[in-house]
């Protein structure tokens, strides 16, 4: 069991299901779920989380303005996944110029998902 904190941002219930039930699989059993941006930034501000995999669209803050929330507001260098179904190339970069760890096109590969998560938390 793997005690790294993990916060996924995603608005689809199914897709955030899916990506929790994944990562307990792989051992990460302490993996919380934000709904939208507005809960994903009180979120950030009460836990110190290890890794933070966040969806592009979602209500209230995109997945894009809440890294700059993390980057520039909050000075925190926390590894970020974005996994989105928007791959267009200038969607894609901008999520790389707001500093984001890794990106991610949907459908997720489960495997592929665990695999960069173990990556990034072994740097940290």
């Amino acid at each position: 069991m793997n005690e790294a904190r993990i916060l996924i941002c995603e608005d689809n219930e199914a897709v955030s299901t899916l990506t929790k039930f994944k990562l307990a699989r792989a051992g990460y059993t302490s993996c919380d779920i934000a709904a939208d941006g507005k809960v994903a930034r009180k979120m950030i501000i009460e836990t110190p989380y290890d890794l933070i995999i966040t969806d592009i669209q979602m209500p209230f803050f995109s997945g894009l303005e809440l890294i700059t929330y993390i980057r520039n507001d909050l000075g925190r260098r926390t590894p970020v996944i974005i996994l989105s179904s928007n791959t267009d190339e200038n969607t894609v970069l901008e999520g790389f110029d707001r500093e984001i760890t890794e990106f991610l096109a949907k459908p997720i590969v489960p495997k592929e998902l665990v695999r960069r998560v173990k990556k990034l938390l072994r740097r940290k």
